[in-house]
């Protein structure tokens, strides 16, 4: 791990994040910023005008150069002697670098003393209320910084002057309000949300490039990826495979796609856009019912899951109706969903037979809920669950 050395403006190289105190900055990059390779050419007379923003850069503030002494200065004031900041701490001509670093984001801000979040579209004297500050700004609404709002113990902002305005706790409520995530998991234990929750929060949040809207996630969820850029969506499809495969949580198949041209489609959601009506839906571990893993071939996803057969002209159950009959069937998913009431609906997808005798996502424009006692008719009297093995193409 690179670190700037906040009073000489030197880049050290070989610092262990669990072994020095040092501050982070979250913030929007611009054409401006400083790049590692600019920041290895800077010359001493700029390093010396960094030491004094107040007096050189009160001009340059919001600009690459600007960002660098002024988080320095804080971080001077604080007593710390490091500060950490991902547009000139990586060389992103190395793709392994960049790689590692980017699956190495939430641990480098999980242990910063502290983050410095950046708005530069948010002037203090201009607006009233801490929500009014807070939730037109760009900073909101970027795929990165959900990890740099959730992974650092102490996040405090500045306005675009660098005046400070309150930490994450001071405006749990307000923060809470704006990004649709609850306070419980504003300090970055994330283990109660289930994936659906965890989509949801960066449903509509944009990324310069496509593939980082699902490379953003990873210290969110916990996983280690190949970085792959040029390969568009597949990122995201990719991200939900390795969910899939590393976790029992179903809540990954509780989307809805926005777009109402698309009817039929796989599995898995083509964007986390289609995450944004899925924030209240829950993974309840000991109440789920276990069945066998999630296997993936050539064909597609091979899932053993409860279903109800339905006849679209008669309506009749066609629970034992033989395989080759089966046109459509509801699918019950091991989530559920919380009601106003606190009553806990188990989710529901829809699928559709293919002509090449597999399935796709039926409907993809809804999710069904049904109570338990409605689930109920997937397992025998025994308490035995009648599990169909299919096969949704994705």
């Amino acid at each position: 791990m690179r670190l700037i050395n906040v009073h000489t403006f030197d880049m050290e190289n070989g610092h262990e994040p669990d072994g020095v105190k040092y501050a982070i900055l979250s913030h929007k990059w611009f054409e401006s910023e400083i790049s590692f390779q600019d920041f290895q050419n800077l010359k001493d007379v700029e390093k010396a005008n960094m030491k004094r923003p107040h007096e050189s850069l009160q001009q340059n503030q919001h600009m690459g150069i600007g960002k660098i002494a002024w988080s320095a200065s804080i971080a001077r004031k604080q007593g710390l002697n490091y500060i950490w900041i991902d547009t000139c701490c990586i060389d992103k001509t190395s793709s392994a670098e960049l790689s590692e670093s980017i699956n190495s984001m939430w641990k480098w801000y999980r242990l910063a003393v502290e983050c410095y979040a950046y708005l530069p579209d948010v002037d203090r004297q201009d607006i009233g209320s801490a929500k009014e500050e807070l939730e037109d700004s760009v900073w909101f609404k970027r795929g990165w910084t959900l990890q740099e709002l959730l992974a650092p113990p102490v996040v405090r902002f500045y306005d675009r002057h660098w005046k400070s305005m309150a930490t994450k706790a001071d405006m749990a409520s307000d923060i809470s309000s704006i990004t649709k995530i609850s306070p419980e998991y504003l300090g970055g234990d994330l283990r109660g949300a289930s994936i659906a929750t965890k989509m949801s929060w960066v449903a509509k949040r944009t990324t310069t490039k496509l593939e980082d809207i699902a490379y953003c996630l990873l210290g969110i969820f916990g996983l280690n990826m190949d970085l792959r850029y040029g390969e568009g969506n597949q990122a995201f499809i990719r991200l939900q495979k390795e969910l899939v495969e590393n976790c029992r949580d179903e809540s990954i198949f509780a989307w809805t796609n926005p777009d109402p041209r698309i009817n039929v489609c796989g599995l898995l959601a083509p964007e986390p856009a289609c995450f944004a009506e899925s924030g209240d839906i829950t993974h309840l571990s000991k109440k789920a019912k276990q069945r066998p893993s999630i296997v993936w071939s050539s064909a597609g996803i091979r899932i053993a899951v409860p279903v109800f057969f339905w006849d679209l002209q008669n309506g009749r159950d066609w629970n034992n109706l033989a395989v080759a009959t089966w046109r459509n069937l509801d699918v019950t998913l091991n989530c559920w969903r919380i009601g106003e009431s606190k009553s806990k609906d188990t989710v529901t997808i829809h699928l559709k037979k293919t002509k090449e005798k597999g399935w796709q996502r039926n409907r993809c424009g809804e999710l069904s809920l049904t109570r338990d006692r409605g689930v109920l008719k997937c397992y025998d009297v025994f308490g035995n669950p009648k599990l169909r093995v299919l096969t949704v193409e994705q």
